[in-house]
């Protein structure tokens, strides 16, 4: 179980009280000495960030040093590990998503993630594709669920691969077109923030170079956090690069390079908390 620094504020549209359809602009993400333990070893120390909206910015570093772990905290993904505890605070928009209040499959549908392996569930392309708005209090009638489906596989280059076989089991799609669906699932709740841990790692160039398209296309209405290890995919992708580092066997955050216009990653958190 997470220990996490309660917050004064609830987490407005997170917390569920107001979620809408549609997505908002895109936050600034923030951390204020963030630290995440396992028992006595630190995993990440005081980690102080702030990565403008609608930056893309890559997560570079050797393994080991907590760029997932950094992920994690984002989305509380953090609270489903045994056995750490978690000090500071993580900030979305100015609001603290720590808290016991803030409803946590509401904010995992704002905030999504793609991992370095596809998962699928056993059901059709299809279902794969709705599985979230199923499950999240979203405004999206039912009968916009075609055409929500049909775009979002659009978007990820996959509609004109798989038109055909929707009703097929996911399963039987190539590890690819699975990493693909999945990131379509994850676009079909139109999420604020984008979580992408090695998405491509092991795919084929074909479909690296579809979603690295993709995610370029998100620039200024997403913010994308992309953890790699390929300096040139960093830069490639990239508007902004978070170098972590490993000091006294934690993860730290080295430097933050800034490449393009209009996106940035720097140490230390100014952003004021909303307190509306």
């Amino acid at each position: 179980m997470v220990e996490a620094v309660r917050p004064s504020l609830a987490l407005g549209a997170f917390a569920g009280e107001a979620a809408g359809a549609g997505s908002a602009t895109a936050p600034v993400l923030n951390t204020r000495a963030l630290s995440v333990t396992a028992g006595r070893r630190p995993l990440l120390r005081e980690i102080d960030l702030r990565i403008d909206a609608g930056s893309i910015c890559a997560l570079l570093g050797p393994s080991g040093v907590g760029k997932t772990t950094l992920l994690k905290c984002f989305n509380r993904l953090i609270d489903l590990t045994p056995g750490l505890s978690l000090e500071g605070d993580v900030r979305i928009g100015g609001r603290s998503v720590l808290g016991r209040e803030v409803d946590v499959d509401q904010l995992r549908s704002r905030v999504g993630m793609l991992f370095q392996q596809p998962v699928v569930f056993p059901r059709s392309v299809y279902e794969n594709v709705l599985f979230g708005l199923r499950r999240v209090r979203r405004a999206v009638p039912k009968r916009e669920w075609p055409g929500r489906v049909e775009a979002v596989l659009r978007q990820v280059s996959l509609w004109d691969e798989v038109a055909d076989r929707l009703s097929s089991a996911a399963a039987e799609l190539s590890v690819g077109q699975q990493q693909r669906l999945c990131l379509a699932r994850t676009l079909a709740l139109e999420p604020e923030v984008l979580l992408m841990d090695e998405p491509t790692s092991a795919l084929d160039p074909a479909s690296t170079a579809a979603i690295e398209q993709l995610v370029l296309s998100l620039a200024g209405r997403t913010t994308v956090l992309w953890v790699t290890h390929d300096p040139e995919q960093a830069r490639r992708i990239a508007g902004c690069i978070v170098h972590m580092e490993s000091r006294d066997g934690a993860g730290c955050v080295g430097a933050c390079e800034s490449l393009k216009d209009g996106s940035l990653c720097e140490l230390g958190s100014a952003e004021k908390e909303v307190t509306g």
